[in-house]
């Protein structure tokens, strides 16, 4: 599970770190003899982007405002990245261990520098409270964290356990992207079961993200159309 879901290296450091505590009782051979570093666990930061043209202008505002501002908070746009990746990936496989382990760490090591007001009203601006809200939710659901360590989280959401829950027992194929190919002149060869999956999968998080839900939708159906003209 830890290589289908990207995060090999963070679960190899932490068993390295806790293989001698009472109890865990993990047998040596599960370590392997690599050496891991948390260098290695770390996803690089990458500006994140909107589906939805409007709300991707919205976020260009947000990040050139803030960088010209008297307090600027380089902490505050980097959570607001980290937060709309995991989003994002949300939309595209479920709930992503990858993306959760990221915030999760950011929020230990560097979650004092950030400014939680601010954050807070770039997310209301962008319509991603309720999602945002859900990543929280799954911090404290999965990996131990206090309502109080995430300010973001004005109310936990209720279904945050069934949706990680859904996401971690679903194998890859779940997550088989839906396309569109040419196969022969004038025909095109669709998959409607992908098709499928990846509808039913925004209608899952319609209620968390709606503008950037259905954005994104309509945005990969495009693309896939215009693979095909290629």
């Amino acid at each position: 599970m830890a290589l289908s879901r990207g995060v090999a290296p963070t679960v190899s450091l932490g068993l390295r770190h806790h293989q001698y505590d009472q109890g865990l009782g993990i047998p040596p051979l599960q370590l392997g003899d690599g050496e891991v570093t948390s260098a290695q666990t770390a996803i690089p930061l990458r500006q994140a982007s909107m589906a939805n043209l409007w709300l991707n202008h919205q976020l260009k505002r947000i990040r050139n405002t803030e960088r010209h501002a008297i307090d600027t908070s380089v902490d505050t746009l980097q959570m607001l990245d980290i937060l709309l990746s995991s989003i994002t990936a949300m939309m595209g496989q479920d709930a992503s261990l990858r993306h959760l382990v990221q915030l999760a760490v950011y929020l230990r090591t560097r979650g004092d520098k950030v400014d939680f007001v601010k954050l807070d009203r770039w997310l209301q601006k962008l319509h991603v409270t309720r999602a945002a809200a859900l990543q929280g939710s799954f911090l404290i659901t999965a990996m131990g964290f206090e309502p109080d360590e995430l300010p973001f989280v004005h109310s936990s959401e209720p279904r945050a356990e069934f949706l990680l829950d859904y996401a971690l027992s679903h194998g890859q194929h779940e997550y088989e992207s839906w396309h569109l190919s040419d196969t022969k002149p004038l025909f095109i060869r669709n998959n409607p079961k992908a098709l499928w999956r990846r509808v039913r999968r925004c209608t899952r998080y319609m209620r968390y993200a709606p503008l950037e839900t259905i954005s994104y939708l309509f945005l990969s159906m495009a693309r896939s159309i215009a693979e095909v003209e290629e």
